[in-house]
């Protein structure tokens, strides 16, 4: 039997088809960490302080194989002028856009993104930094970025923004061109300033719910691929997460280059094994809301063990996770069956 491995070294090792002494386990904990923490979800976004003491937090309570800071979906729009509703357990909403006309794209500054000009950067850079230096090199933590749409869609009304893609299509394609090379700026800068930073991708205005295969085809694949070969670049594998049933996408979805695909908890795991190819890994996707806020421990044994039955066998490999992030109020009691349950059954060896 394999020897017990640091968390960095099982997600390279597993990465890479070698010997693991059990799968990683993905514990999405963004918002219910903030509680963990004692914080509201705004005070514990607020300082680089709180966003590490977070992350600290769950890996000293729980120790799954995932950390991240997070530049927000509506990162973009904050640097560039959008305004926003503060929100204590949950993400901002926002009530202006930068943009009220597609004919401004020009307007946008893309030096106001670069590490050295967001202050909103560089937080969350000192954020990376203290959580490096509490738990050294045995935990790998990923900068987790907006996909490009979601990104342009923090910048100009998404309902706009999804009409456009049929009647300003020259437009979307700029605006996109756009958020792609900032992105592509900020990963430069953060690998730059620290090389060991990883980064992963959320797209959800990128969901089946909101576009079309082919609409995903035309306006995400060639800008999130472009956003995976950069981050490939520095070495470092990709997750993206997308919200929604993405199944007639999943093609497309692969064809990023993207090393593991988040699934929403509506996504059919057979279905995604199937639709990912055997070139892509597979993470998720038990329900967060009927599972881990509103179910029992023994649920979420449950569901543990039915995701591996259904989704152990992918050839691209499979990594246990909640099908999107673990709500505020979820009881802690839940999450430690799911750590406990998830540790049994992601041994190969069980």
């Amino acid at each position: 039997m394999t020897e017990m491995m640091t968390s960095a070294d099982r997600l390279q090792a597993y990465q890479a088809g070698q010997a693991v002494d059990r799968r990683p386990i993905m514990l999405f904990h963004g918002t219910v960490g903030a509680k963990l923490a004692g914080m509201t979800y705004r005070e514990s976004e607020m300082t680089a302080e709180n966003i590490a003491y977070k992350e600290i937090t769950v890996a000293e309570k729980f120790a799954p194989d995932n950390y991240s800071v997070n530049f927000g979906l509506y990162g973009m729009g904050h640097a560039l002028g959008s305004q926003f509703k503060a929100s204590e357990d949950s993400s901002d909403a926002i009530v202006s856009y930068a943009l009220d006309d597609l004919a401004g794209i020009d307007q946008l500054d893309v030096a106001s993104l670069r590490l050295r000009n967001d202050p909103n950067q560089q937080k969350h850079y000192e954020a990376i930094e203290i959580i490096q230096k509490k738990l050294g090199p045995d935990y790998r933590i990923d900068y987790e970025l907006s996909g490009p749409i979601t990104s342009a869609a923090s910048l100009y009304p998404p309902e706009q923004l999804l009409r456009a893609t049929r009647k300003k299509t020259d437009q979307v394609h700029q605006l996109l061109r756009f958020a792609t090379d900032a992105l592509l700026q900020i990963i430069d800068d953060f690998a730059a300033a620290n090389p060991s930073i990883g980064f992963s991708l959320t797209d959800p205005v990128a969901s089946g719910a909101l576009l079309s295969p082919k609409q995903y085809e035309k306006f995400c694949q060639p800008y999130t691929k472009e956003i995976v070969d950069r981050i490939h670049h520095y070495g470092k594998s990709v997750t993206l997460h997308i919200c929604g049933d993405c199944t007639k996408s999943l093609p497309y979805i692969a064809g990023t280059g993207i090393d593991y695909f988040s699934a929403d908890q509506t996504v059919d795991l057979q279905a995604a094994k199937a639709g990912l190819g055997p070139d892509c890994g597979l993470i998720g996707n038990i329900d967060p809301v009927k599972y881990f806020l509103q179910g029992q421990p023994e649920d979420l044994e449950a569901q543990v063990a039915q995701s591996y039955v259904q989704a152990a066998d992918h050839e691209g490999g499979y990594l246990l996770g909640p099908g999107c992030s673990v709500p505020y109020h979820t009881p802690e009691e839940n999450i430690q069956a799911y750590m406990e349950a998830a540790r049994r059954y992601s041994r190969d060896d069980k």
